[in-house]
């Protein structure tokens, strides 16, 4: 970026970290069923960090990931709406493995 700038004084790049797309295969425990699921890198990250948890404070998360409560209250909407993730008081049950 450095040398970008040097070259093109008048010009800069600003990268955006919320930008592109993952693809995840995911088991529901208790469930033979395999689910591939497309979504951002913040909720990928969310979902890598709860698979080898059986529960999580939800800040705890924000904490890991570094994002603020609200941001990750957003973000996790995208699982428990899937049914991967149970939200109860402030505590997040997961209900999830990675296949690959």
């Amino acid at each position: 970026m450095e040398n970008y700038s040097q070259q093109s004084s008048y010009r800069g790049l600003n990268f955006q970290k919320q930008i592109g797309s993952v693809k995840l295969e995911i088991e529901i425990n208790g469930s033979s069923k395999v689910e591939t699921v497309q979504c951002s890198p913040v909720q990928a990250a969310i979902a890598c960090y709860c698979q080898d948890k059986d529960s999580i404070p939800l800040k705890q998360l924000a904490k890991a990931i570094g994002l603020e409560m609200s941001q990750v209250q957003k973000r996790i909407s995208f699982w428990i709406s899937r049914g991967i993730l149970k939200q109860s008081k402030g505590t997040i049950r997961v209900n999830l493995k990675f296949c690959r």
